[in-house]
């Protein structure tokens, strides 16, 4: 038994299903089953119960195993507090991949934070698309990068990486009140028949979703060109040039306190993810943990 597997019982019991959670935790769900039913082996007794329809119970044994588990997650925070003293005395490099437009996210908060917390530990940062910044790990020349792809939902990269799911944050269609879809309480792709589109970057997931949608809606829309930054976007929709894309978080901070600029729900809601994902060559590095471990507590806060 071992910490990871202890995450994964627990995602399972939040998620109340296998599939969903699998693609939480950026796994395959044979990978999933296997590590739970090799769990249940070691221990001798079933945690859940399977049926037909999908349904996730679990057992009278499994109910004692998760209240431990549970107890046992607070004793891993308990215990990376204590050593928490320590490991500030730490010194070295740490290499870190970001987006470019991580810039505008909390990301570049707790990179920060960190860095003040933990002056004698270098941070090396590599700036890049989420493709360039895998590639980059898998010739070991970083040690974790920020990404918001799901490029890892494959059995090779699962013995690659290691992934922690931030935060989820859905995104909004940015318009100008002026425009007549500002009134919508929310917004689908067939509303954009006739609109001037302001489309992401064609290097992100954001893109391919979107592009998807309106190529199988045959809507006639203009893309007028491709932008994730959140001030090109602005200006666009400020002088109702078009309609643009950002993650709420990136609304929320970014966009003035304009009521000329209007963010409505995008349906069907589409999410950006913030990952960290850890190189496994050097996962058990101490700084990596110590970087790891300040990240998660960043956002459970």
């Amino acid at each position: 038994m071992n910490a990871k597997q202890i995450n994964y019982v627990l995602t399972i019991v939040r998620t109340k299903n296998f599939t969903q959670a699998a693609k939480e935790l950026f796994i395959s769900q044979p990978s999933l089953s296997q590590s739970i039913q090799t769990l249940e082996d070691e221990l001798g007794t079933p945690i859940f119960i399977r049926n037909h329809r999908q349904k996730i119970d679990l057992t009278p044994t499994g109910k004692i195993i998760v209240n431990h588990f549970e107890k046992l997650k607070y004793e891993f925070t308990d215990l990376e507090n204590e050593l928490e003293n320590y490991k500030s005395n730490i010194d070295g490099e740490l290499r870190v991949g970001v987006l470019w437009t991580f810039s505008y996210s909390i990301v570049n908060q707790i990179l920060n934070d960190f860095q003040k917390k933990f002056p004698s530990i270098h941070l090396h940062y590599q700036i890049g698309s989420s493709s360039q910044l895998i590639d980059k790990m898998k010739t070991n020349d970083l040690d974790l990068i920020f990404s918001n792809s799901g490029l890892l939902n494959n059995k090779k990269n699962e013995a690659l990486f290691s992934t922690d799911v931030l935060m989820r944050s859905p995104f909004l269609v940015i318009l100008n009140k002026n425009n007549p879809l500002s009134k919508s309480k929310k917004i689908n792709i067939q509303q954009f028949d006739q609109q001037d589109i302001l489309l992401p970057d064609i290097h992100t997931d954001l893109y391919s979703q979107i592009n998807n949608l309106i190529q199988k809606s045959h809507i006639n829309c203009k893309v007028i060109g491709n932008s994730t930054q959140p001030d090109a976007i602005i200006h666009i929709v400020k002088n109702n040039s078009g309609i643009g894309f950002l993650a709420r978080e990136t609304y929320d901070k970014y966009v003035p306190k304009d009521k000329n600029i209007i963010g409505i729900q995008f349906e069907p809601e589409i999410f950006r993810q913030t990952l960290l994902i850890t190189n496994n060559q050097n996962y058990n590095h101490e700084i990596i943990q110590q970087f790891r471990n300040f990240t998660l507590k960043y956002f459970s806060n």
